[in-house]
């Protein structure tokens, strides 16, 4: 539901534009991450994700490749990319963009 924030496994998700208001192509949610924390490795089969960083320090993994993410920078993972994240002591917030085509 938009504008309706969400936890999973401690960190809040709020849908700002549903895949239904740009003809499916893309959504973007805002994120805050807890302290120390990041999803497991993994790959979207079917859409990239683009991530906007707001506040925090993020750690990516990008097809093996370490990535920092600081406040004003974007990191772009392309589809059937193994990637993973981890935010650091502070917690982080990031706007991220899942496109469905690409």
């Amino acid at each position: 539901m938009k504008d309706k924030t969400f936890d999973f496994l401690g960190t809040k998700f709020t849908i700002k534009v549903l895949s239904s208001e740009t003809d499916h192509r893309y959504t973007v949610l805002d994120v805050i991450h807890p302290p120390n924390l990041g999803p497991a490795l993994h790959k979207h089969p079917r859409r990239s994700e683009t991530f906007y960083i707001i506040d925090g320090d993020y750690n990516f993994i990008s097809d093996e490749r370490p990535i920092g993410g600081k406040p004003g920078n974007t990191i772009f993972v392309p589809k059937e990319t193994p990637h993973r994240l981890e935010v650091g002591s502070k917690g982080g917030h990031a706007n991220c963009n899942k496109s469905s085509r690409t």
